[in-house]
């Protein structure tokens, strides 16, 4: 019976490339997207100025794209960790402009967090490149005695167990563009 089959079509990503920074205004007219790390072509469509991705591999995909009359851009996104109901993204078409400085793209720069050590006083910053600023550093929780400074990436403190914890990063720019990345952060003793 056709209500059994089983649906094979599954909506990866939804995303909305926005226009001048701080306004609400979708890009939509020649935009051309890719995805560099997929094994598969994205179907994509344009729809009220969301752009939808379906059956794209769980992972790290780099989401690439242009428009006309803006600068082309890129964004890593980790498929697997997006919501599966709202797999939602915004990102952020910078104009052309004579007068205009180009921004780069946010990125995550630090590959990897340094084991820390029970008892001993942790230091080390996430580091970045690109994006507008303020930033915004936003992670879930860190290893017992570890905070992460918000506005400066940092994350200080002197952990008080020993193990293992999964922690994800997100970092936020003043135009809207959103990277995360997931670290495995060791405290040993």
């Amino acid at each position: 019976m056709k209500l059994l089959e089983e649906r094979r079509t599954r909506l990866s990503l939804i995303v909305a490339l926005r226009g001048a920074p701080g306004s609400s205004e979708p890009v939509t007219d020649d935009v051309t997207w890719g995805i560099q790390n997929a094994t598969v072509s994205p179907v994509l469509y344009r729809l009220f100025g969301y752009w939808l991705f379906l059956n794209l591999p769980n992972g790290r995909q780099k989401l690439t794209w242009s428009a006309k009359g803006h600068e082309g851009g890129e964004q890593e996104v980790e498929i697997g960790t997006l919501p599966p109901l709202r797999p939602f993204v915004a990102l952020q078409a910078i104009p052309r402009s004579a007068g205009m400085s180009v921004v780069a793209p946010l990125t995550i720069v630090s590959a990897s967090l340094v084991a820390g050590k029970v008892g001993v006083a942790y230091a080390q910053v996430v580091a970045v490149n690109g994006g507008a600023p303020p930033l915004l550093f936003e992670s879930t929780a860190f290893p017992a005695g570890l905070t992460l400074n918000p506005s400066r990436g940092s994350v200080t403190g002197t952990p008080t167990k020993p193990g293992v914890k999964k922690v994800t990063v997100t970092i936020t720019d003043g135009n809207g563009g959103r990277v995360e990345r997931i670290y495995m952060l060791k405290i040993v003793r």
